[in-house]
């Protein structure tokens, strides 16, 4: 019977082959890659990553789990951050939280923006430890600066509402522009509530409108109905 590190170790031996099969063809120019570029962490992630997907292989959520943990254990930012996940929604693993959080934060550590956001997250919502705002804000600031913008989303919103962070309109409307900047729609329904009110920023209804209609483009509710309700469309 083959055990897993025997199957690895196979899958390492083919793994031109797996590698090809995981690329199609918008992305085919990659397959050229030579192999000696690439760690062998970073091969074992990618693999887990096509049996996660069912790319080129069958699907096999749990062994994907189990080549992403070993990849994880010896510190692979992207394993790490993708075991968390794997964690929190239970895919490949028994759902855990606290294991979420375990390896997000080891992620986090290293600096990964999205794992520091999911930490946040954890800590915001009191999934696999205690809720604490404060917490939460410094993951999100630390993804937030990297660009983030569901970070600097969340972190605006913070700063509005004073959790975690003493309350600030003017940091949390510049928080939320940055994250409205790159599109993110919830972020653009909430500055124009900000531009509405004159929260953070100038009071300015052609601002207001301006954010709604952006955000009602993407199809966000919340946006419409406000345009609506002001007999404006998008």
């Amino acid at each position: 019977m083959i055990t897993t590190m025997n199957k690895f170790y196979l899958l390492l031996i083919i793994i031109v082959a797996i590698v090809s099969a995981c690329r199609n063809e918008k992305n085919s120019q990659e397959v050229n890659y030579p192999v000696e570029e690439e760690t062998v962490l970073d091969t074992q992630f990618r693999i887990a990553k096509c049996y996660a997907k069912g790319d080129g292989v069958t699907a096999n959520y749990h062994y994907a789990a189990e080549m992403l943990k070993q990849a994880a254990e010896q510190g692979h930012i992207k394993a790490q951050l993708e075991l968390g996940v794997c964690y929190q929604k239970g895919i490949g693993v028994k759902q855990n939280h606290r294991e979420a959080v375990k390896w997000y934060r080891k992620a986090a550590n290293q600096g990964n923006a999205m794992a520091q956001y999911n930490l946040g997250n954890c800590y915001a919502n009191g999934l696999g430890v205690v809720r604490n705002y404060t917490e939460a804000s410094k993951w999100y600031i630390l993804s937030a600066k990297q660009g983030l913008a569901l970070a600097q989303f969340n972190l605006g919103t913070l700063y509005c509402q004073g959790r975690g962070v003493t309350i600030d309109y003017e940091e949390g409307a510049n928080w939320l522009i940055k994250a409205s900047e790159q599109g993110l729609a919830e972020a653009q329904y909430n500055l124009a509530i900000c531009y509405a009110n004159g929260n953070g920023v100038l009071q300015s209804d052609y601002e207001a409108i301006k954010w709604l209609k952006k955000a009602a483009r993407q199809g966000f509710e919340q946006a419409k109905q406000a345009l609506t309700d002001i007999g404006e469309s998008w």
